[in-house]
């Protein structure tokens, strides 16, 4: 799908939400590992689409199944990707990994200058 999408324009893009997938196993803990195949599929079509993982400041996994002990698994399937361009576009872009209890997955957010606020006063304002 996302390189049916990059065929349709040129200009700079950037994907973030619940991606539902992994880069490596490190941003996993519990459950079975993920096999390398899964892994390099989706990192060859990041590739294939130019498209670069922008990183986070916060906490290391977004997704929790909600269970405990040997049971318990976190994974970090929230992300924003975007094209080399973004860099130039937005210098000051920052991904945040907001710790608020409102699903099974944290909130995201992409500050793209900075705001002098705390952030959950930047999620308050996004939320409002």
């Amino acid at each position: 799908m996302l390189l049916d999408l990059k065929t349709h324009s040129t200009l700079p893009w950037l994907i973030g939400g619940d991606i539902n997938e992994i880069f490596y196993n490190l941003e996993k803990r519990g459950g079975p590992a993920k096999p390398q195949s899964v892994l390099d599929r989706f990192q060859e079509a990041l590739e294939d689409c130019e498209l670069f993982n922008l990183g986070y400041k916060g906490e290391d996994f977004t997704w929790w199944n909600g269970r405990d002990g040997a049971q318990s698994a976190e994974e970090r399937l929230d992300r924003f990707c975007a094209t080399t361009e973004l860099p130039t576009l937005f210098p000051e872009a920052i991904v945040y990994h907001v710790d608020e209890d409102l699903s099974d997955h944290l909130p995201i957010l992409l500050r793209t200058s900075p705001t002098g606020g705390t952030r959950k006063k930047v999620l308050q304002n996004v939320l409002s």
